[in-house]
């Protein structure tokens, strides 16, 4: 087969893999977070923006999406749980703030597969700093928290994709499918 051939069949692969997962996303958020939708209806006219202040907005809407998340599945706590980190034992607070940390917390108690946790914990370790770190800089005034286009979708595509992650623990819980 010519080269030709293959480069328009790759080309297809994670437009056919994200359509599947965004059906399954998408029949879940009305569900459980139906205050999503119309935050991901701003996201969206965010990133069609040319406007780099726009795109920082999607990724603060990100942030509360996941936040509004969290708030319904795992509630702020006093608690201060502890992780063990090669010889270490750090401390992870699930207060208010530490959406992250409730969010991977709800992740280790629903999920039986120590694998899911882990990648679904490293993909909200890092959303989560990035968000925090743009967030921060917004709360600070500083110019650095423009981000450019590529990262706000990257940001959006990550959030989407976590919520899906989490939404598929509930799905499963329920024993929907």
């Amino acid at each position: 087969m010519s080269s030709r051939h293959y480069e328009l069949k790759y080309s297809g692969i994670a437009d056919e893999v994200f359509t599947r997962i965004r059906a399954r996303v998408d029949a879940c958020i009305g569900k459980y977070v139906p205050g999503t939708i119309k935050k991901f209806a701003s996201v969206h006219d965010s990133l069609r923006s040319m406007n780099p202040e726009d795109w920082s907005n999607a990724a603060h809407s990100c942030r509360r999406i996941l936040k509004e998340l969290v708030d319904k599945l795992f509630s702020p706590q006093s608690e201060v749980r502890a992780k063990q980190v090669g010889n270490k034992t750090l401390p992870i607070n699930l207060g208010e703030e530490q959406y992250i940390n409730r969010l991977i917390a709800f992740v280790e108690e629903k999920s039986s597969s120590r694998r899911f946790q882990e990648i679904v914990g490293s993909y909200l370790d890092y959303l989560g700093n990035r968000l925090d770190g743009i967030c921060q800089g917004a709360h600070k005034g500083t110019h650095s928290t423009s981000i450019k286009k590529e990262e706000a979708d990257r940001i959006v595509i990550y959030t989407y994709m976590i919520l899906g992650d989490i939404l598929s623990l509930i799905e499963n819980a329920s024993g929907s499918k």
